[in-house]
């Protein structure tokens, strides 16, 4: 599809051709509601769509992928708006707008989730949790499930269930010709591998079907905290301990710049440089066994402190983290994969 930029002047028609076919909202620039539908996690990203097409049903989504083809719109697709880059929005172009297609089904004795394209993980970890089951994702539940299933997807359940991508039963998607296909292993089976981790390149997907697993709803959960000077030595602990490791057991550690105020965080240690480790003990919380391998691992190193506690995973874990990553803030990531940690 090329890409043509539509000025302000031929938005409003624009518009008004996709409403003829449209259930959802279509919005303008000078719209009531715009700049809020534009605004998204990154407070560094500031794009301007020409049109933002905020669908609620598949149908929707197909009248906005035909509309931008027969006129040559850049086209991007919003879920949670939670990337770094601003890949939600399409500047100039038409921004197809997931946000409001936010529902679930669970099959708890089938252990499926069918999830709409534009939920965000809490909404999966609510419908689930009053199951007891999960399905693998990331670690902040404003997090948008299609962004994140449909580049790998890493989160608390990794090390176990492996990538949120890994869990796909089926996906349906329109694709760049508005053409709704479901992909799945029976099923196009080419685009249902290209979609394990290919980013959103392939179609705008409107619903997922996860294959979810029995869990909690409590996990054990252990932390420690640790300053610069003991961090080599906390990690170098730790690599010689993670081999080791069964598979339900899961760690998470970052350098943290300014320590945020998280509930588990003693207050002179408020907004210093520390070390963070998370042990998650992926199997049922009352194990002795969760208890004792938890306490060990965050006591490595010279923790300056660390606790262990009990909490629901999808109401307490997977909102642990959200305050350190509120919307509005702005946001600059570089990343490097490592096969070790070297003593050096």
């Amino acid at each position: 599809m090329s890409e043509t930029v539509i000025d302000q002047k031929s938005a409003s028609a624009l518009a008004g051709e996709l409403r003829r076919y449209f259930s959802g909202e279509v919005l303008v620039g000078g719209q009531p509601g715009y700049n809020n539908a534009r605004t998204i996690w990154n407070a560094m990203v500031d794009k301007k769509p020409t049109v933002i097409a905020g669908c609620v049903t598949t149908d929707d989504v197909v009248a906005s992928v035909k509309l931008a083809r027969h006129h040559g719109l850049q086209v991007s697709v919003r879920c949670g708006g939670h990337g770094v880059t601003g890949k939600a929005l399409a500047d100039g172009g038409l921004t197809i707008d997931l946000t409001r297609m936010r529902g679930v089904r669970v099959s708890p004795d089938n252990r499926t989730a069918s999830v709409q394209g534009g939920c965000l993980l809490g909404d999966v970890d609510a419908a689930t949790a009053q199951h007891g089951i999960i399905v693998p994702a990331g670690i902040v539940s404003e997090t948008g499930v299609g962004g994140l299933a449909l580049g790998g997807g890493i989160g608390w359940f990794s090390r176990k269930h492996a990538l949120t991508c890994d869990n796909f039963l089926s996906l349906k998607l329109v694709t760049a010709s508005g053409e709704v296909v479901t992909a799945s292993e029976t099923e196009h089976p080419d685009l249902f591998w290209a979609l394990h981790g290919g980013g959103g390149n392939f179609g705008a997907v409107t619903e997922f079907e996860f294959k979810a697993h029995k869990f909690g709803p409590e996990m054990r959960i252990g932390i420690a905290l640790h300053h610069p000077e003991d961090a080599v030595q906390a990690l170098a602990e730790y690599a010689q301990i993670y081999p080791e490791l069964p598979d339900h057991v899961g760690w998470h550690a970052a350098l943290k710049q300014s320590m945020p105020g998280l509930p588990f965080v003693p207050e002179p240690l408020r907004g210093k440089r520390l070390l963070l480790m998370i042990v998650m003990y992926l199997a049922d919380s009352k194990e002795e066994e969760g208890e004792k391998l938890v306490e060990r691992l965050i006591g490595v190193g010279k923790p300056a402190a660390k606790a262990m506690t009990v909490m629901p995973f999808g109401a307490r874990v997977q909102k642990l983290l959200d305050p350190e990553f509120p919307n509005g803030n702005r946001y600059y990531t570089k990343e490097a994969h490592i096969n070790e940690l070297p003593e050096e």
